[in-house]
């Protein structure tokens, strides 16, 4: 077919990252499968259902593991209600 040309055409896939960032007992659990059943991808790897929530947490492992890793290097849990202490050797240790 000689003269006649094609062009081609690129189609550049837009990805967005949605985050749901709240208390904890707060919702961000069931807004987050809200948002799965509504066509968002879930990570791959989210917390088995539980005693407190038996339909799931929907909320990645990575993502609570680094979330208690913080609060340990302070001192503190996900449940305490207390404010954080001040530890600032406990963060120089961390950076090293």
């Amino acid at each position: 077919m000689a003269g006649k040309t094609t062009a081609k055409t690129s189609v550049t896939t837009r990805r967005q990252a949605l985050v749901v960032a709240g208390m904890h007992r707060s919702g961000t659990s069931a807004m987050a499968r809200l948002l799965s059943l509504s066509g968002a991808t879930l990570p791959e790897r989210v917390m088995d259902p539980g005693p407190d929530n038996p339909l799931g947490y929907w909320e990645p492992w990575e993502m609570v593991a680094l979330d208690d890793e913080i609060l340990e290097a302070v001192d503190s849990r996900w449940d305490n209600v207390f404010a954080v202490k001040d530890n600032e050797r406990a963060w120089a240790a961390r950076s090293r």
